[in-house]
């Protein structure tokens, strides 16, 4: 099951319980996630902006790797990224769901296939929450007719296509089917007060075609803290690294080809977590190659997951600084819980979805 698959099915088997938790929880939009509210003031009726906002999201999801938006969510924009802030049910909502189906084949091009929508209800009559899951679209790439745009999702926004992109998603030769391989982790309790994890991963070219321009971008859209740091660093000298706020790029150099069947050791992913624990950990990795469809991987743990790890594996705060003796004798009894941990914070098959 892929992820926006996922996460619709599990809002709509939750229900109104599930909005409110992302509400209350401050989930932000990511690559998966968006928050609408219905524009205009016509009760059951989607505006010019609600149909060209879909279009777009269509487009973004649909070249992507899909998608689910939630209607009736505000939203605004901070420092930690694009956060709910409250609940905006929409009115006469079976009619807004009817018009919306209406129109989803005259949106983009190729139409869109296999779209759903749910509602969900505040228990008012004909009031509440639609609920749409877009797909990733068989046939690539998607276009707004709105617009004329082709759109991709990049983090929390949807962005134009670069050229690069498009051009490849209408090239005709082999596609390099590129995967990232998860390697390994370490973990180290640095200086009695941190927790630092670290993990290793490979790039691997399963595909007939060669691969070139082999790129990660990494997002950063939640650490669990003000001193919690992300670092993603690659390995070797075959790549080149650019640092943003909040984001990082990797490019492999110029001229470097990555054959058919073979792998390279790729980049290290480092978390360093320490009290206070303020929010959970949202990390959006987007990644590709020339010529290939660019995929997607989502790393997501709760602050209770950071919270439970600092209390197993460090000392308290009152116990500290611990002589050698001690702090041996700590790094002894908490030796099983550190390999818990060290397989459970970047491991791509426990700690996050891709797709």
């Amino acid at each position: 099951m892929d992820s926006a698959r996922g996460l619709f099915d599990s809002i709509k088997g939750r229900g109104f319980e599930a909005i409110k938790e992302l509400v209350d929880d401050k989930v932000p939009e990511n690559g998966i996630l968006e928050y609408k509210t219905k524009a205009g003031d016509q009760p059951g009726k989607p505006s010019d902006i609600d149909f060209n906002n879909l279009a777009e999201d269509l487009s973004a999801f649909g070249n992507v790797d899909g998608g689910v938006i939630v209607w009736g969510v505000k939203c605004r924009s901070n420092k930690a990224g694009d956060i709910p802030t409250g609940l905006s049910p929409i009115e006469q909502l079976h009619g807004f769901k009817s018009r919306i189906e209406n129109r989803l084949a005259t949106l983009t091009t190729p139409p869109p296939v296999g779209v759903q929508n749910h509602l969900i209800s505040t228990g008012t009559v004909d009031k509440g929450y639609l609920v749409t899951c877009i797909p990733k679209a068989d046939t690539l790439p998607v276009r707004s007719l709105r617009t004329q745009q082709y759109y991709l999702r990049s983090g929390s926004a949807c962005v134009i296509m670069p050229h690069t992109v498009l051009a490849a998603m209408f090239g005709r030769r082999p596609e390099p089917i590129i995967e990232l391989v998860y390697k390994k982790s370490n973990i180290n309790l640095h200086h009695q007060r941190e927790v630092w994890v670290e993990s290793i991963f490979e790039v691997k070219n399963s595909g007939v075609a060669v691969e070139r321009d082999i790129h990660f971008t990494f997002i950063v859209e939640s650490t669990p803290g003000g001193l919690c740091t992300v670092s993603p660093t690659p390995m070797g000298d075959r790549w080149d690294a650019k640092h943003e706020p909040d984001e990082v790029s990797i490019v492999s150099k110029d001229g470097i080809c990555l054959p058919p069947m073979s792998s390279w050791p790729a980049f290290r992913l480092a978390i360093r977590v320490s009290q206070p624990i303020e929010r959970g950990l949202q990390l959006s990795l987007y990644y590709g190659c020339m010529n290939s469809k660019p995929r997607t991987l989502t790393w997501y743990k709760p602050k209770e997951f950071f919270e439970q790890m600092v209390m197993e594996l460090l000392p308290k705060n009152g116990e500290l600084p611990l002589s050698p003796e001690e702090w041996a004798s700590h790094r002894k009894e908490v030796g099983p819980k550190e390999v818990k941990y060290r397989e459970a914070v970047f491991a791509i098959e426990k700690g996050a979805s891709e797709s």
